[in-house]
């Protein structure tokens, strides 16, 4: 057997004489010739490796935040009937000035900061304005997602917030912005914040003067 030809390996020596092809000189000077060869190809193995471990880690990040918007998009659009009917229901009780009614659609979390006072205090004179001549509720924009947190002031878990548009019976318009959490599978407030435009609240003053 003769080595390849045209290759730029050089023949070792044994003594004056070049080494017998397939030698164990000839072997080992082969093995060492080609070394470097072999490691800069594993150099580039490596380096292909980590460039599509860069490429597809992200990619693989992507399409989990992905399914994941997705799911609360759908969760959203499901369930957008039952946290407007929540919200209704807490504007139909505090327009009937009960206030222990009301009190009732809060969850457990929400009352380290809201107490059954706040919601009373808010049926008197000027304040129930908020709630004089109720007539509907439109959320206008939901999020769902998850939560997690170790106060127990905050919600936590299954959370929805939702910012909509208030109709009154006297023709004027106000907004809400609630937060609830989804407690034993039903919705309840966290906590809600209402605005009126001045127009009703003026007419309001003007009329208990």
């Amino acid at each position: 057997m003769t080595p390849p030809q045209h290759d730029p390996f050089q023949t070792p020596l044994i003594g004056d004489e070049p080494a017998p092809p397939y030698s164990r000189e000839w072997v080992d000077a082969r093995v060492e010739y080609l070394e470097p060869e072999t490691r800069t190809g594993g150099r580039w193995r490596r380096g292909l490796l980590i460039l599509v471990a860069l490429v597809l880690i992200p990619a693989m990040v992507f399409v989990m935040a992905g399914g994941a918007s997705s799911i609360n998009f759908f969760q959203s659009l499901t369930e957008r009937g039952e946290v407007e009917q929540v919200v209704h229901r807490f504007m139909q009780h505090m327009e009937a000035q009960d206030a222990e009614e009301a009190y009732t659609l809060y969850s457990e979390r929400s009352r380290f900061h809201t107490s059954l006072l706040d919601l009373q205090d808010l049926l008197v004179r000027r304040n129930y304005v908020l709630f004089d001549a109720y007539e509907r509720v439109d959320i206008t924009d939901l999020r769902i997602g998850q939560v997690v947190n170790q106060q127990p002031g905050l919600p936590l878990g299954t959370v929805a917030t939702a910012h909509g548009t208030i109709t009154y019976a006297d023709g004027y318009e106000g907004s809400f912005r609630a937060t609830l959490e989804k407690v034993n599978g039903d919705w309840r407030l966290f906590d809600i914040d209402i605005s009126v435009p001045p127009g009703k609240v003026q007419d309001y003053n003007n009329l208990i003067a």
